[in-house]
C-alpha cells in the first residue's frame, strides 16, 4: 500500500539509488514504486544508477522524481509496468528538473495500460541524451512525443547530444484506431544512434515508426492488428500488408490470429 520506495527531503542535497531492483511490487492508495521529492533550490542532485524497474503496478506514477536542480537516470531498465486505474494525467515515469540526463537506459512501454503518458520530462533548462536510450512501444503502437516547442539540439560527439527544451517532453505510445493498423511498433533511439539515424538539425528524434495503415482488402484490423479474412494470405510489401486469394482451403478457413496463417495441416 502507498509508495513502494519513498523518500521527501527538505534538506537532502544528494539522493542516490543505486544497484537495486524493484520487480513486482504494488502500490496503492495513487502511490508510486518510487516517489522522490526534494527541495527546488541548487546543488540537488538525485541519481537512479544501475537500477530494474519491471512487473510493477501502481496507482500512481512508477518512477516519481520532482525538485532536483539535476537528475540522472543511467545504466537503467523501466519495462512493463503499468497503472491499475486510469488516473487524470498520470505517467510511467515522471522527472522534473532544471536539468535531466539519461544515459544508456531503456524504457518500455507494457501491452495494457491505462496512463495517459508513457514519460514525462519536464525542465526549466536542458535534457541531455548520453549513449543509447530507447523507448519502445508495445506491438501494434506507434510513438507520438509531445509537438516540439522551442528545442535545439547540440551534438559534443558522436554518443553525446544536449536538447534545450521549453516546458514538457512527453512520449504516449498510441495503438491505431477504427480500421487501421500498423506493422511492428514504434520506438525512438537517442543518444548514439542519433548520427547512425541521420538525425535532421530540425527534428528531437528520429522515430523508426510504422503508421497506421488502412485496412486492406481481404483482411480484417482490430487494435492495431492486422489479420486475414477466411482464404486470404497476406504479405508485405512496401511496409504494408497485401492480400491475395488463396485455393480453396490452403490458408486460414477460420478464425484467423494473423495475416499470413495456414489451414491445419498445410
Amino acid at each position: 500500500a502507498g509508495h513502494s520506495a519513498s523518500i521527501h527531503s527538505s534538506n537532502a542535497i544528494t539522493i542516490a539509488i543505486q544497484n537495486t531492483s524493484f520487480i513486482r511490487n504494488t502500490a496503492l492508495r495513487e502511490g508510486d514504486i518510487i516517489s522522490i521529492m526534494v527541495p527546488q533550490r541548487k546543488e540537488t542532485t538525485v541519481t537512479l544508477k544501475h537500477c530494474i524497474l519491471s512487473g510493477n503496478i501502481a496507482e500512481g506514477t512508477n518512477v516519481y522524481i520532482h525538485g532536483a536542480e539535476r537528475i540522472y537516470v543511467t545504466e537503467s531498465q523501466i519495462k512493463d509496468n503499468k497503472n491499475i486505474i486510469g488516473q487524470k494525467d498520470t505517467s510511467l515515469v515522471y522527472l522534473y528538473g532544471v536539468q535531466i540526463h539519461l544515459y544508456n537506459m531503456t524504457f518500455r512501454s507494457p501491452r495494457n495500460h491505462y496512463q495517459s503518458h508513457e514519460m514525462v520530462l519536464q525542465t526549466k533548462s536542458k535534457i541531455s541524451f548520453f549513449n543509447a536510450v530507447h523507448f519502445i512501444c508495445p506491438e501494434f503502437h506507434y510513438l507520438h512525443k509531445s509537438p516540439d516547442r522551442k528545442i535545439s539540439k547540440l551534438c559534443q560527439s558522436n554518443n553525446s547530444c544536449t536538447f534545450s527544451v521549453t516546458g514538457d517532453l512527453m512520449y504516449e505510445c498510441i495503438s491505431c484506431s477504427g480500421k487501421k493498423y500498423m506493422i511492428g511498433q514504434g520506438f525512438d533511439i537517442l543518444g548514439t544512434a542519433i548520427n547512425h539515424l541521420g538525425l535532421s538539425k530540425k527534428s528531437l528524434t528520429k522515430q523508426r515508426k510504422s503508421f497506421c495503415n488502412n485496412c486492406p482488402t481481404g483482411g480484417v484490423c482490430i487494435n492495431g492488428k492486422v489479420m486475414s479474412l477466411p482464404n486470404y494470405w497476406g504479405i508485405i510489401f512496401m511496409g504494408k500488408v497485401q492480400f491475395v486469394k488463396c485455393p480453396e482451403a490452403f490458408c486460414c478457413v477460420k478464425n484467423c490470429k494473423s495475416f499470413n496463417g495456414c489451414n491445419h495441416g498445410r
